[in-house]
């Protein structure tokens, strides 16, 4: 049937408009363009939003960006004139390595105690990915002590406390820094300096490469000296985008990482806050698929706060965590995602807090971008965002400010209550932790995962902690947990390589032939057993020998989706550092790649290939992970005599393979029998 002469009426939804301030305007696609807003609350109640204002057009790195400055003093009703400091002003000089060339994505905080501000941002030229060791991006430092009213000269300080760094870690040198724009995270709760603790977050670019990678610093000074959380040997999200951080009711830090279709979220557990240490998580994806923040068909900047609060339905306290980003599709329907945190176990790990978000808040309708908030002295929250107001295309946007209040956000589910305590919270649940840490998944013979003598010291922590409550108590029993006995790889025997993520967890790495690597399921075969033996020069770094073919080691990882190979020349073997989680799931990463963005073993779609890859987590890289499984087969290794340097001459002692052969030169990282005993040359 053929419909004709018929009316189509369109009207637009009504949507009730929410009260909002302009307070950085693009109007025109000629103007000069603003972005990536940062918004933080001073100690006299004062609200400082500051931005980029780009000459440039582009992002930092390509020519001048000067920051601009406003102010409310009545919780974001008004706001003072825009403040164009001199010290925040760029040259627009693009000599390679110039710091003051400009200066963009800010992040600030106002100290809790005093009028003390920072602002640190990017600075200079080249960009983040265009940098060398020597010439890379800068990041700049200001102090306000008036509460943002005035500001310092730029302090830069990324060689201090970041390439330097770098340059002596595992992890290896970087040629690029990124500081994470929008909200410095102050301690509600750990003082050990002058100041309540700081958490800054940013992202490196690896030297050689453009392998990317997120990091959290802290400071006890308020930004004076910075340290790595964690350290800076392995990133706690690799491959991550722009991040941020925020306090969880414990003190651990929760690190929020931009990715497409959602967030990265990855946790700082502390054994001992004071000095800094402790353990990351396992990266957690949320989007769609487990009910989490989505941001569907972008990847886009945005915050993260955590506000106490009673469930108006049970008057039961707990605290909200919210999360900003880009609803999407695209860049567009920027706004709040909410979750309850009602019990240890919604926040303990990083797949806990990925999951099963409550609700969400929309604060725009059409094209909007970056966003970040704050907790205001008024007990609600001050919330910018970028937003493409009038329809411009000239390379930024109109900075949007919005005021809600916990109910608005939650529809009215949950109110602030200030009198929520964090660590009595943690207490209720401490021993469903345990029982999960000690449960058949965590504990068993897979390498990582905990030994039974592991389950009774945790166990016993408990115990103490149940008796004695305390933050001192809690961390003590994680620190136990972070330390407690673990199954390592030995010598002594062979081991077999089985795969995640592909068929059904069926298939080990298997050595087809002295040349070809591959995967089966006979697993009892010896071409699917290998020697995991330590290298020379650094005992966490290792080859993988096969049983079936003792002069045969895994090669380096290749090109992208080229194959792995197996060699027999120690000078081509592949060196492989091996990270694995009390799960048992490990990640074997090449550190003589042939591209470094993707150096880990990794089972390609055709369940025949060994390829490289990423392997951020086992949600998002599955076919990065294997179980390492002892054998009953006994290598007889006793020693190892591996020489220095490579080139160094082999022993005269009679020596032969493990077929009997006589071997007149012994290879580096093979398994030979000499004076009737096995070990590795």
């Amino acid at each position: 049937m053929d419909l004709t002469h018929f009316l189509v009426t369109i009207r637009k939804a009504a949507v009730p408009a929410e009260p909002q301030v302009e307070i950085f305007t693009t109007p025109t696609t000629q103007a000069i363009p603003y972005r990536i807003p940062a918004i933080a609350t001073a100690y006299d109640g004062t609200v400082v939003a500051v931005a980029d204002y780009r000459y440039s057009r582009v992002d930092i790195g390509s020519g001048r960006i000067d920051l601009h400055i406003r102010r409310s003093h009545d919780n974001g009703a008004t706001w003072d004139d825009i403040m164009m400091p001199e010290v925040m002003r760029g040259d627009g000089d693009k000599t390679e390595g110039h710091q003051k060339a400009g200066y963009g994505d800010p992040c600030i905080v106002g100290d809790s105690e005093s009028p003390r501000m920072i602002i640190t941002a990017c600075s200079g030229t080249p960009g983040f990915f265009g940098g060398t060791r020597t010439h890379h991006q800068g990041w700049a430092r200001w102090y306000s002590d008036d509460n943002g009213a005035t500001w310092s000269e730029p302090q830069y300080i990324d060689e201090e406390f970041i390439y330097s760094k770098f340059d002596k870690s595992a992890y290896g040198p970087i040629r690029g820094w990124f500081v994470g724009s929008g909200k410095i995270c102050q301690s509600k709760t750990t003082k050990v300096g002058t100041h309540y603790r700081l958490y800054c977050v940013g992202s490196s670019c690896r030297q050689g490469s453009n392998e990317t990678a997120n990091w959290v610093l802290y400071s006890d000074d308020f930004g004076k000296t910075w340290q790595f959380l964690g350290g800076c040997d392995e990133s706690p999200v690799p491959g991550g985008d722009e991040p941020k951080a925020e306090e969880l009711p414990d003190g651990s830090i929760l690190l929020s990482s931009r990715c497409t279709g959602g967030r990265n979220f990855n946790i700082f557990t502390f054994s001992d806050t004071r000095c800094g240490q402790g353990t990351w998580g396992q990266v957690a994806f949320s989007g769609s698929g487990n009910k989490g923040v989505t941001a569907l068909s972008n990847a886009c900047n945005g915050e993260v706060l955590l506000v106490p609060v009673t469930r108006k339905k049970d008057k039961k306290t707990m605290f909200l965590l919210l999360q900003s980003l880009p609803f999407g599709s695209g860049r567009a329907n920027v706004g709040i995602y909410y979750k309850a945190l009602e019990s240890l176990a919604d926040y303990r790990t990083p797949d806990a807090i990925a999951k099963d978000w409550d609700g969400r808040h929309q604060s725009s309708y059409i094209s909007s971008a970056y966003s970040t908030m704050t907790w205001q002295k008024n007990n609600t929250i001050g919330f910018v965002y970028e937003e493409d107001t009038y329809g411009t295309s000239g390379g930024g946007y109109t900075i949007i400010y919005k005021n809600y209040s916990i109910e608005q956000i939650t529809d009215s589910a949950f109110t602030y209550n200030p009198s929520v305590n964090g660590y009595s919270l943690t207490a209720l649940d401490m021993g469903a932790v345990v029982d999960d840490v000690t449960s058949t998944d965590n504990v068993g013979t897979i390498v990582g995962q905990y030994t039974p003598e592991a389950a009774r010291l945790v166990n016993d922590a408990y115990s103490e902690y149940a008796a004695h409550p305390s933050r001192q108590q809690y961390e003590r029993l994680n620190g136990i947990i972070g330390s407690a006995p673990r199954v390592k790889m030995g010598l002594e025997r062979y081991y077999t390589l089985r795969n995640y993520g592909r068929g059904a967890k069926l298939y080990a790495l298997y050595a087809n032939n002295a040349t070809e690597l591959s995967v089966s399921t006979n697993r009892k075969a010896e071409k699917a057993m290998w020697c995991i033996v330590p290298t020379a020069d650094d005992p966490e770094v290792f080859y993988l020998v096969n049983k079936a073919h003792p002069t045969s080691m895994v090669g380096p990882t290749l090109a992208v989706e080229k194959r792995t190979v197996l060699t027999s020349n120690p000078k081509e073997a592949g060196r492989y550092r091996i990270v694995s989680t009390t799960q048992g799931l490990s990640k074997l990463q090449c550190i003589n790649p042939t591209n470094a963005t993707y150096p880990f073993l990794h089972l390609a779609g055709d369940n025949v290939r060994i390829v490289p890859w990423l392997a951020s987590s086992p949600a998002n890289n599955a076919p990065s992970f294997w179980y390492i499984e002892p054998t009953d087969v006994m290598t007889g290794i006793e020693h190892i005599s591996l020489p220095l340097n490579p080139n160094a001459a082999a022993t005269a002692e009679a020596c032969y393979d493990l077929g009997g052969r006589a071997i007149q030169q012994p290879q580096k990282g093979q398994v030979y029998i000499k004076g009737g005993k096995k070990h590795v040359e």
